[in-house]
């Protein structure tokens, strides 16, 4: 039987649909109820059914009646959720309501739990709310790759879930699972690195790597050249560069045959190829003479425009480290000028030494360089050592 105030509540609601114009006093009536009065009648407030979510006969319930409750019972699961003295297992069943909804308050709470807790465990399942939360591989990124969230993000307020645990790793390939066949292949590449870069997940399955690997093997030549040239992820332009460098056979040539077409200077050219960040080349094995030279005369090419164009250090940069190379100019005949040049005139020096004062006149013709340019005088210096050099002239590709 009722009591009087549950009485009064249900005759209120009753009296409402019959006398519309009673209702706003009705309904503040039953909204002032007090939550004893409830309490003595058998009604659970949204505070008790937080509560019953610590109990384990009671909590299945308490879920379903807190979700049908929507919005108005955030505030009261975000308190218990973020409340350190809690029970942790109420405080999951929180998150679980929480990892629903699209609320970005909520999400807000989600962070902040994920960034403040000192429970190792409420961490771990934070992380993995957030990363169920994400709508696309590019949501995903902005957590987990701080270089893209920076470029692709609001760079004033940066928040990733990075060093990625090995725990972490399953809820990550699961969410990958399911974008699989869409990713495109540097969003592919981009996942890898964090896989290589995350912790090492041994016991857990499936991993980044596992899921992502099977979708790399098809990858073409040409879009690997075009990432590693071009992507503004440093790491993307890595993996291609490792990717291209294990074609082997009539691909490896065709590696080898679009990396130099990239790298030739076509006469409209503002910037340099790599522009942007690094300059990764493939590994190449077993390089023969000619395509060491062949390698060898484009970069140095490159060093005399970007001398003529006066770019900075960041374009220069990327350029010297891959020409100082003891591997490359050992296949290519020799030559010691490569472990000290620096600057567009040192490297034409170097590249003269090894292929002759025709070879520099023919470059500096190439690209139009005034024959004021002190660049000039290296074919001279050259042609005083001609006698010396004994590096047999290939045939140049232009």
């Amino acid at each position: 039987m009722l009591t009087l105030s549950l009485a009064i509540s249900v005759g209120l609601v009753l009296s409402l649909e019959k006398n519309r114009r009673l209702g706003p006093l009705l309904l503040g009536l039953v909204l002032f109820t007090s939550p004893q009065a409830l309490a003595r009648d058998g009604i659970k407030s949204t505070t008790d059914w937080i509560n019953s979510l610590d109990v384990p006969d009671q909590h299945k319930e308490a879920i379903e009646t807190l979700e049908a409750m929507g919005r108005s019972a955030y505030p009261y699961i975000i308190a218990r959720y973020k409340n350190e003295e809690s029970p942790i297992t109420g405080r999951g069943y929180c998150l679980t309501l929480l990892a629903k909804s699209p609320d970005h308050n909520v999400q807000n709470a989600v962070w902040e739990v994920a960034s403040e807790t000192t429970s190792p465990l409420m961490k771990l399942w934070s992380q993995a709310a957030l990363v169920n939360l994400a709508k696309s591989p590019n949501d995903l990124l902005l957590l987990l790759d701080a270089e893209f969230a920076q470029g692709h993000g609001d760079p004033d307020n940066v928040q990733t879930l990075l060093p990625v645990s090995a725990e972490l790793q399953r809820p990550i390939a699961l969410k990958l699972v399911e974008w699989a066949p869409r990713l495109t292949l540097e969003e592919q590449l981009r996942f890898l690195a964090i896989a290589q870069s995350s912790a090492q997940a041994s016991n857990v399955s499936p991993t980044i790597a596992a899921v992502i690997t099977p979708g790399l093997k098809s990858a073409q030549i040409n879009d690997l050249v075009d990432l590693m040239f071009h992507s503004d992820g440093q790491q993307v332009r890595r993996l291609s560069a490792a990717l291209l460098a294990g074609f082997q056979g009539d691909k490896r040539k065709a590696v080898f045959s679009s990396v130099m077409e990239e790298l030739r200077i076509r006469g409209s050219a503002t910037d340099v190829p790599w522009a942007g960040g690094a300059l990764f080349l493939p590994q190449f094995g077993n390089m023969n003479r000619s395509e060491a030279q062949e390698l060898i005369a484009a970069l140095t090419r490159w060093s005399v425009w970007t001398q003529q164009h006066k770019t900075d250090a960041a374009q220069t940069r990327p350029l010297e480290n891959n020409l100082r190379s003891y591997s490359l100019w050992a296949a290519a005949g020799g030559g010691r000028d490569w472990r000290t040049a620096r600057g567009g005139r040192a490297w034409l020096q170097a590249y003269g030494k090894l292929m002759g004062a025709e070879a520099v006149r023919s470059l500096l013709e190439e690209q139009n360089v005034p024959k004021t340019s002190t660049l000039w005088s290296v074919a001279t210096v050259v042609d005083a050592l001609e006698p010396q050099r004994t590096t047999p002239r290939p045939s140049q590709r232009r």
